[in-house]
């Protein structure tokens, strides 16, 4: 399997666990992932042949803020990334963690396209 779609259906609430994901399907190329919870957003640059991710809205509310982005953000691979994310979720130090990994050349160095987004509104 080279694509992955997640996509929400009416009151029923998607949660995955990319370890699962990467264990079935360890080719993936592209993930795309709407109104998911992502249990455990461990490190991915497992994911080698990752090149496309898509997380539009993803529901985690963890009590303690992780590493989200630079752990989903790690696929050595990763040419194309659209994130819609909701602003309370994203954490100050996890950005700087990202810039820094960034600027050190350790991260999205095949990147092509970068589309960010914030979710501003309340979203059940």
């Amino acid at each position: 399997m080279s694509r992955l779609f997640v996509k929400p259906h009416p009151n029923i609430d998607m949660t995955l666990d990319l370890i699962t994901i990467l264990r079935y399907c360890p080719n993936l190329e592209k993930l795309y992932l709407w109104e998911t919870t992502i249990e455990d957003p461990v490190l991915i640059y497992n994911f080698a042949k990752l090149r496309q991710i898509h997380i539009l809205y993803y529901k985690n509310f963890p009590l303690v803020k992780i590493d989200f982005l630079s752990r989903i953000l790690a696929a050595p691979e990763l040419e194309h990334i659209n994130l819609l994310l909701p602003h309370k979720h994203l954490d100050a130090y996890d950005l700087k963690d990202l810039a820094s990994l960034i600027s050190r050349n350790e991260i999205l160095n095949n990147l092509l396209s970068f589309q960010p987004g914030l979710q501003h509104k309340h979203h059940p």
